[in-house]
């Protein structure tokens, strides 16, 4: 009830989970979105997700990424297929850090990006996969981070699995 009214009037772009708006911007408007949709879209995830909503993480994390690395393209004067580019390596560098996935945020990205597969498209995709995560690493090992343990943790644990035999 507190988000609904919000995203309603400054923003609807950032309505529902947010992966099916990154694919239309790129799809649509080579990667391009408003100034104001990361911002929107991040405040009122942490509200619904503090709140004890249902909320997954991928979505959110998707338009943010991509909404951050857009603006960031067009400050630097990016249009189209470049502008395209670093949106995808925004958003996959965000899943990758998230999910502490580095593979798994290129792949993420290189599926959005399946209208074409030429390797100075998936180049940038994959380094900023890395990059992210590796930096996501590092910020947990030096205990940057609030629920630091110091050591990176895996996305999923092995006692987990074992438990379920």
């Amino acid at each position: 009830m507190i988000t609904t009214p919000i995203i309603w009037g400054y923003d609807p772009d950032s309505q529902g989970s947010g992966i099916p708006n990154v694919m239309e911007s790129i799809a649509l408007r080579d990667g391009f979105m408003r100034r104001r949709t990361p911002v929107i879209k991040m405040f009122t995830s942490v509200i619904s997700s503090g709140g004890g909503l249902s909320v997954g993480r991928e979505g959110p994390i998707t338009q943010v990424g991509a909404g951050f690395s857009s603006e960031i393209a067009r400050l630097v004067g990016l249009h189209g297929r470049n502008m395209r580019i670093v949106v995808i390596s925004g958003l996959s560098a965000a899943i990758a850090a998230t999910f502490n996935s580095p593979i798994g945020g290129a792949l993420f990205g290189i599926e959005i990006l399946l209208v074409s597969l030429v390797a100075d498209e998936i180049v940038p995709i994959v380094i900023a996969s890395l990059t992210s995560s590796s930096i996501s690493a590092i910020i947990d090992i030096a205990r940057l981070s609030p629920n630091s343990t110091g050591i990176p943790e895996p996305s999923f644990k092995m006692e987990l699995l074992r438990e379920l035999d």
